[in-house]
């Protein structure tokens, strides 16, 4: 059974540093997250809002948490416009 967008989107991020899409294995489930929030027409607002709640019960630094969801919304975002 596929995992879900949200069951994804942990795995987009390092495991120690909650960094997104750094490492390449990271990067590569980034993309399938993307083919996921894209085959299922999520809008970024959802992205954003289940990102923040992961950062958040992650516990890292309010400036990572910004951090990541600005790199987040740099390489999701254009994409989920395009067909929202």
């Amino acid at each position: 059974m596929a995992l879900t967008w949200q069951e994804q989107l942990p795995g987009c991020f390092g495991v120690v540093d909650k960094t997104f899409a750094l490492h390449p294995l990271d990067h590569g489930r980034a993309l399938s997250l993307l083919n996921a929030l894209v085959d299922e027409n999520v809008s970024w607002p959802k992205v954003e809002e289940e990102a923040t709640t992961f950062l958040v019960n992650a516990d890292v630094s309010d400036d990572h948490a910004a951090e990541q969801l600005r790199t987040m919304k740099r390489m999701i975002e254009p994409w989920l416009d395009s067909i929202c």
